[in-house]
């Protein structure tokens, strides 16, 4: 068996390898500004939370269409309207990608 920290460490460098792949993949319609970035709201009944994530949506050069969830985070507000989703989309504090 392997221990915590060597999994946790594992883990990790699995997370970053993905993190370097979507972005050499990102690159080419960010570049052609063919990729549409919009927030997205969902909840989790089990927990009772409410989760604000930011998705990339494009289209590669084999016209594949793809969808990439780039972070979430809980999204903790009194007034879930679409005005307060914006200002948080907008003000993310910790992108996971760049």
């Amino acid at each position: 068996m392997r221990g915590a920290d060597t999994l946790s460490n594992h883990i990790y460098d699995l997370a970053d390898e993905c993190r370097r792949q979507l972005k050499d993949i990102l690159q080419e319609p960010l570049k052609s500004g063919a990729i549409c970035v919009s927030p997205d709201l969902w909840s989790d009944d089990h927990r009772k939370i409410s989760y604000l994530g930011i998705t990339a949506s494009f289209v590669d050069k084999q016209l594949q269409y793809k969808v990439a969830d780039l972070c979430f985070k809980p999204f903790i507000a009194d007034d879930q309207s679409a005005k307060n989703v914006l200002i948080v989309s907008i003000v993310f504090t910790k992108p996971c990608i760049f």
